[in-house]
């Protein structure tokens, strides 16, 4: 009866922790997921995990981060056009994660780096999380570009 009601409580907790994450327009699930490896064209060190984004839409994993730890992560956004990009705006959802530089432009055939901070929400158990980022620029050919940030959120 005992390990019953510890048992029920203990899910109840780790829902109740999985909708804070939602609440703050996090995506996270209560579901375990393995450890996630690098993509091409991320970098992984100690330092800032870096991001190459060409196209409209890029993925840094950030592999485990600790509940309530925080990651730096670079996107590296190349124009290929030959006149200068504006970036009108850069929109994240989550509270979870925010703007530490944004570039206002992109050079003609340079590239800006945007650099954002992913704070990991409280855990008691491992949970993958997703947040996706949106950049807003003038360039005809990518208005939008996507930038999604993967971690595995370890408890603490």
């Amino acid at each position: 009866m005992k390990s019953n009601i510890i048992g029920r409580l203990v899910t109840l907790i780790a829902g109740a922790i999985t909708l804070a994450g939602l609440a703050a327009g996090c995506k996270t699930s209560s579901s375990p997921e393995p450890a996630t490896q690098a993509a091409p064209g991320v970098t992984a060190s100690t330092g800032p995990t870096v991001v190459k984004v060409t196209g409209t839409e890029a993925v840094g994993k950030l592999g485990d981060v600790a509940a309530g730890g925080e990651r730096i992560i670079v996107f590296v956004i190349d124009n290929p056009r030959d006149q200068v990009v504006q970036i009108r705006k850069v929109r994240s959802d989550c509270a979870c994660t925010s703007v530490v530089d944004q570039p206002t432009q992109i050079d003609p055939h340079g590239s800006a780096r945007l650099t954002l901070r992913f704070q990991a929400p409280p855990a008691t158990a491992a949970i993958p999380a997703e947040e996706r980022i949106l950049v807003q620029t003038d360039d005809p050919d990518r208005k939008m570009i996507w930038l999604v940030i993967q971690a595995r959120i370890a408890a603490k």
